[in-house]
């Protein structure tokens, strides 16, 4: 799970989601909210480096088996999840 162990407990402690309403975080749980979320920024560039790596490598495989379906499947993974990444994770000004 690419970063959910790092930002879920955030994510839940500030807003009430479906299926989360009511949770309360411990007090040590709250403790860790920041070194967490800190840990998650830092990792998170790696994280999508390998995500990229592994989806060209995939889109590159399937092109040479002539698997177009698949490459173009890779490809609009890849342009969802640069959008998403641009979207959700901003880069800091």
């Amino acid at each position: 799970m690419i970063g959910g162990l790092f930002i879920a407990a955030p994510v839940f402690a500030l807003v009430d989601m479906p299926g989360h309403e009511g949770e309360d975080l411990s007090a040590e749980q709250k403790k860790e909210l920041i070194p967490r979320t800190e840990r998650f920024r830092e990792e998170l560039p790696a994280m999508l480096k390998e995500i990229s790596a592994a989806l060209d490598e995939l889109r590159s495989k399937a092109r040479s088996e002539g698997n177009e379906d698949i490459a173009q499947l890779a490809s609009e993974i890849m342009t969802h999840a640069r959008t998403e990444e641009l979207v959700l994770y901003p880069p800091r000004c």
